[in-house]
């Protein structure tokens, strides 16, 4: 991840998208990284007055992807730890200047805490 540094934009989240859904597997907690991710290229990728519902359209596509077993605990999962993920997974989700850094969890917590 440390090579999408110099990026910017969509290239940027893109590239950690990737790399998030390579190296964080083993931390059930991080799992939302690589969609929070490509939800904001996505965002990144049009113009600013596109962007809501260029991020909406990826997130929309993310949550059909997933079977339908699962569709609940991962809707359930996304709307808890939505704050850490720039609030892309709500329907209201904040204009990108407002997206920060995903904030890393409590050194205390283990893999499956919350």
């Amino acid at each position: 991840m440390g090579a999408a540094r110099p990026l910017r934009g969509a290239p940027r989240f893109a590239a950690y998208a990737a790399g998030q859904a390579a190296c964080v597997a083993h931390v059930p907690e991080h799992d939302l990284g690589a969609a929070a991710y490509a939800i904001k290229a996505a965002a990144a990728a049009v113009p600013r007055a596109q962007e809501r519902d260029a991020g909406r359209a990826e997130r929309d596509w993310q949550r059909q992807q997933i079977p339908d077993h699962l569709r609940p605990l991962v809707l359930e999962d996304q709307s808890r730890r939505n704050s850490i993920c720039w609030f892309v997974f709500e329907d209201e989700t904040p204009p990108r200047s407002n997206m920060g850094p995903i904030p890393q969890p409590d050194a205390g917590q283990g893999a499956g805490g919350a």
